[in-house]
């Protein structure tokens, strides 16, 4: 943005944890002022606006920590005051994931699913993207060779609806050519949109 617009960015965030026993429990929330977000996806001119994001998450440990469950769901909300002298346009997006672990001696093995939700557009001629959610799930497998070194794997696979194109945990392994609408530039009629992405990874992670 250049440094003579009126526009002054400015990002506030915070965050709150309660923990008792196996329960673990945290909530989030960001906000960002004339960040722009919606104007750059569009090549549009700046504008004020603004962008929020809400987010809850639960872990529940059992079996003597051995195992545990948890989710997460997060609320996003990004808003534009003028989009190319059109008016304001707004987007929302509710996603979520849940995960569950179980360890016994050096393995540890994990299964995730994670749900993309559909796009809610509204103002500036523009409408709901249907047919935008997007699924992945993941298998993951780690041992422990001593208290500061693990071998892991992981495999995943996203399913993506014919107007989505998210790329494997928003990008870990690479996104599918172009990323989801929030993220890329291409519209959701480029071919590949609707694809679907397996990915393999594997790896040592030690701790110093």
């Amino acid at each position: 943005m250049s440094e003579t617009s009126n526009f002054r960015p400015a990002l506030y965030s915070g965050s709150v944890a309660y923990e008792l026993g196996p329960l673990y429990a945290t909530a989030a929330y960001e906000h960002h002022k004339d960040f722009q977000s919606l104007n750059t996806l569009l090549a549009a001119p700046a504008s004020s606006g603004k962008d929020d994001a809400f987010k809850l998450g639960v872990l529940y440990a059992f079996l003597g920590n051995a195992a545990s469950i948890g989710g997460i769901v997060e609320r996003l909300k990004y808003k534009a005051d003028d989009i190319n002298g059109l008016g304001e346009l707004e987007r929302k997006v509710t996603n979520w994931y849940i995960v569950g672990k179980y360890t016994v001696g050096p393995h540890s093995m994990a299964l995730s699913y994670g749900h993309k939700g559909e796009e809610k557009l509204s103002g500036a001629g523009f409408s709901d993207l249907s047919d935008s959610t997007a699924k992945q799930i993941a298998a993951r497998y780690g041992y422990s060779l001593s208290k500061r070194t693990l071998l892991y794997t992981e495999l995943a696979y996203v399913r993506n609806s014919s107007s989505s194109n998210v790329g494997l945990d928003s990008g870990l392994y690479g996104a599918n050519i172009n990323n989801d609408p929030v993220n890329g530039s291409a519209s959701s009629t480029n071919a590949n949109y609707g694809k679907s992405q397996f990915g393999v990874i594997a790896g040592v992670a030690t701790r110093f």
